[in-house]
């Protein structure tokens, strides 16, 4: 695609953007950066004509490029045929002309109006011209006699104060000064070329020279994508002098505050990838951060996102092991919860010591993170577990025991399971003993699937069912002949439960 077509499909994407999807401010972004590194600091000149042709700088745009058509109908709509954009205009100057172009035909009724538009804008060097009077620039096309109302307009700048927030909309787009996201991404890209450029230095001072204006002005996504520019780029480079210009200019891009900002971004989905990537290269204190943020957060949404967050950081764990003590039990639990997800194996020892926490919901996290962690230390406090006085740590405490690796709470469990008053933890505790598998633990199923003798010594039926299921879970040829025995008992549920059991052995489904 030659420069023309590409410079026509990005004007005719931004005015399409602009004027049909209002609410997609991430779409208009990308979109008009885009169109920021084209434009570059040449001038341009489009001419519409009613023949159907679209010029770009003399160059006539082919018909197959998807935005030409629409861009050429959206310019006649307005009485353009020729638009005139001066070398060196502003990210929002222009934005304000991109908006103009994508207003409802009739929102200027006359094309004096919309260079007036323009004039209290602020903007200086944009010229139009309407159909009857085009610029004798193009050859191609004859020029005309002008007229009075037909001649083209010029428009003169009144000024900085003419441009506002709140007239743009995306003001996002604009840095201080004399700086420019166009001039940032041509930057970016330069870097993304040639990370090792002998230019690099003074390429990334020039990057933090932008990142100051941008923290300055609170344009936190153009600063995340300049830092994760820099830390990709920096991951790709073998030379270590090189990567050590990187890695300052990192430090010197991110700061605490910025961190936070970089947090907060986490909550959109569309720059969480690029502010996990920060935060995961910015170690320790990014975890703090985190840590913080979570603490205070009080929306379970935007909590289940710091959440994971953290659980993606390689650094700061031994802050998560220390805030184990936390004097607020919320805190204690979420952070519990975090060494569970993350199966901090150095959190063992405190979350062992936070099984006598007063608030049983501390209890059931720490629990739920050590049957997680599930190392060798993990098993003594689970064992406690299983004793618990509340049942619902009791049910979290056999509800993690998820393999052979619990082996050596088996006789536990074989005792328990007779002491329990709660069903739905012996029920638990009898599935347990089947995930653990081990001949042992199918040795009591097969224990407890049994009848038993004598009025008093009578199992109920529902224990039994529960410990066939127990033996469907723990699988192997001593569980499938005890389960072909008790498929012929006298007890038609219990028949019918380990029918049922050996079936799905038998096909192999778990």
């Amino acid at each position: 695609m030659t420069r023309s077509s590409s410079l026509a499909d990005s004007l005719s994407r931004v005015v399409s953007l602009l004027r049909d999807e209002p609410e997609d401010k991430e779409a208009q972004k990308s979109a008009f950066r885009a169109l920021l590194v084209r434009l570059s600091e040449e001038a341009l000149v489009v001419v519409a004509d009613s023949d159907g042709r679209l010029l770009v700088d003399s160059e006539v745009v082919s018909t197959d490029v998807p935005g030409a058509e629409p861009l050429r109908r959206q310019l006649l709509s307005h009485g353009i045929a020729e638009l005139s954009i001066p070398a060196g205009l502003s990210p929002a100057n222009l934005l304000t002309v991109m908006r103009a172009l994508a207003a409802a035909p009739g929102t200027f009724p006359r094309l004096q109006q919309l260079a007036d538009h323009f004039t209290v804008s602020g903007i200086d060097g944009v010229m139009l011209g309407p159909p009857g009077r085009l610029s004798p620039i193009h050859p191609e096309i004859p020029p005309q006699e002008p007229s009075p109302e037909s001649s083209r307009v010029e428009l003169a700048g009144l000024g900085p104060d003419a441009v506002n927030e709140e007239s743009v909309g995306l003001l996002h787009f604009v840095t201080m000064e004399m700086k420019s996201l166009g001039e940032l991404d041509e930057l970016l890209i330069t870097l993304e070329q040639d990370p090792g450029s002998a230019r690099v230095g003074d390429i990334l001072n020039e990057v933090l020279s932008f990142g100051e204006l941008a923290n300055q002005k609170e344009q936190w996504t153009d600063l995340l994508r300049a830092a994760v520019t820099l830390i990709r780029q920096e991951s790709m480079l073998q030379d270590e002098s090189q990567r050590r210009l990187y890695s300052i200019a990192i430090k010197r891009l991110v700061n605490r505050r910025t961190l936070e900002k970089f947090a907060h971004l986490l909550q959109q989905t569309e720059t969480r990838p690029d502010a996990t990537t920060v935060l995961r290269r910015m170690g320790a204190d990014s975890t703090e951060v985190l840590m913080q943020l979570l603490i205070a957060e009080q929306d379970v949404g935007q909590r289940r996102i710091l959440f994971n967050a953290v659980t993606q950081m390689t650094e700061g764990t031994d802050l998560l092991v220390h805030m184990l003590g936390h004097d607020e039990w919320f805190v204690v639990r979420n952070v519990a919860e975090l060494c569970g997800e993350m199966q901090l194996e150095a959190a063992v020892p405190a979350l062992a010591k936070r099984m006598t926490h007063a608030d049983e919901r501390v209890r059931r996290a720490a629990t739920s993170a050590l049957a997680r962690i599930a190392s060798p230390g993990t098993f003594d406090p689970l064992r406690r577990a299983l004793q618990d006085t509340s049942p619902a740590v009791r049910l979290q405490a056999a509800a993690g025991l998820e393999d052979a690796r619990a082996k050596t709470l088996v006789p536990v469990l074989t005792r328990l399971i007779e002491e329990e008053s709660h069903p739905e933890v012996q029920r638990e505790m009898l599935h347990a003993l089947g995930r653990i598998g081990t001949p042992d633990a199918s040795e009591a199923l097969i224990q407890a699937s049994h009848a038993g003798r004598g009025f008093f010594k009578k199992k109920p039926v529902g224990l039994r069912v529960e410990a066939i299921e127990g033996l469907r879970l723990a699988g192997g040829p001593a569980s499938k002949a005890a389960l072909q025995d008790l498929e012929k008992d006298k007890d038609a549920e219990v028949s019918r439960a380990a029918g049922l059991a050996l079936k799905s052995l038998m096909t192999g489904r778990k």
